[in-house]
């Protein structure tokens, strides 16, 4: 049976592929992410330890006293979940394919990583989207999650730090060269965002969307009538700037200090399971319940946004111009003709 890997990009469907696709289609043994009632669950805690910390952030002296335990727990949870309605094996995390966190493991190290757990049998999906719109779309999520900074702080300091950071992750040549160095034998399905939702609303045929169908086909699968809504919806980007104040006060998530990690919650399996600290739910959720309470009065809240996504011409250059040219090179090689807004340079004069 074929197993399949979604690794993201992020912003490009990923919450709703893993709570509303993958996690509900019967034919679909899926093991993580998207299960139960949180997001970021899995089949297993073990699962869950496998995405949140060892494929994300553990360092090697942690990973390797726990490779081998990992490994057999997600051998035997696929053969005790297993049964012959299952035409396919997933598991999907975006986070596989960026670094959320400049604390975060590099593409190469999660992808080593991964061939040692999967035997290097696996295929890959992967959802890619013009870098432009990803970098306007993730910096919303990041001010979402405690970023007090503007589009123009963002950007700079992506490019500024690109040493460290999500910046090469978002070249698609580089991921695609990753994936075949790592898993040379391995199908990897590159699929534009742009094809799958226009003008905000899903493509669809037959009244289907045709992200459905196309995953159906790549995992084949029946077609099933699956609810697909945006469970994760961004916020309205008036609200952005009173958020950004709020940030700057009630801290959380990625305006935390150096010593700890954004997105506490998702380590609860490490903190009570691994470490057996004890921690209570309001301990683990403290920064989800701050998050909350400043993207609730936020709403309240309506700015300009004509000057939202403003940034430095010069450095927007540069980065228009690396991200174009990496599309130029991973469209040619990789044999995919890439939608026109890919061309950033162009579409951005």
């Amino acid at each position: 049976m074929k197993h399949f890997i979604h690794i993201g990009f992020p912003k490009n469907f990923s919450t709703s592929l893993q709570t509303q696709y993958f996690s509900k289609h019967p034919q679909v043994l899926h093991l993580g992410s998207g299960i139960g009632t949180k997001n970021y669950g899995c089949l297993t805690d073990e699962i869950e330890l496998l995405l949140e910390v060892f494929l994300k952030t553990a360092n090697t002296y942690v990973y390797e006293k726990n490779k081998a335990h990992l490994k057999e727990c997600l051998s035997e949870t696929i053969k005790n979940n297993i049964n012959t309605n299952h035409r396919a094996v997933t598991m999907s995390s975006e986070h596989l394919s960026f670094s959320y966190t400049n604390d975060c493991l590099d593409l190469e190290t999660k992808m080593e990583r991964l061939r040692y757990f999967f035997d290097g049998q696996v295929e890959f999906i992967v959802i890619i989207r013009n870098q432009l719109d990803l970098l306007k779309s993730n910096w919303k999520e990041y001010v979402r999650t405690g970023f007090p900074g503007d589009f123009n702080y963002f950007i700079n300091s992506a490019f500024k730090y690109q040493h460290n950071n999500f910046y090469h992750d978002f070249n698609y040549l580089r991921t695609l060269h990753v994936l075949k160095n790592s898993f040379p034998e391995a199908k990897v399905w590159f699929l534009p965002f742009e094809k799958f939702r226009q003008n905000g609303k899903l493509t669809k045929s037959n009244g289907i969307p045709v992200l459905i169908q196309t995953l159906d086909s790549i995992l084949g699968l029946d077609n099933n009538p699956l609810s697909f809504e945006n469970r994760n919806k961004a916020i309205p980007d008036s609200s952005l700037e009173h958020l950004m104040k709020l940030n700057k006060v009630a801290k959380h998530d990625v305006s935390n200090t150096l010593l700890e990690s954004a997105e506490l919650h998702r380590l609860e399996k490490w903190f009570n399971k691994a470490l057996v600290l004890g921690l209570t739910e309001e301990e683990i959720f403290r920064d989800v319940k701050i998050k909350r309470e400043s993207i609730a009065r936020s709403l309240k809240f309506k700015s300009p946004t004509t000057q939202l996504f403003k940034c430095d011409s010069k450095v927007q250059e540069r980065v228009l111009t690396y991200y174009t040219e990496c599309n130029r090179k991973f469209s040619a090689e990789a044999k995919i003709e890439l939608p026109q807004a890919y061309d950033l340079l162009a579409a951005a004069h």
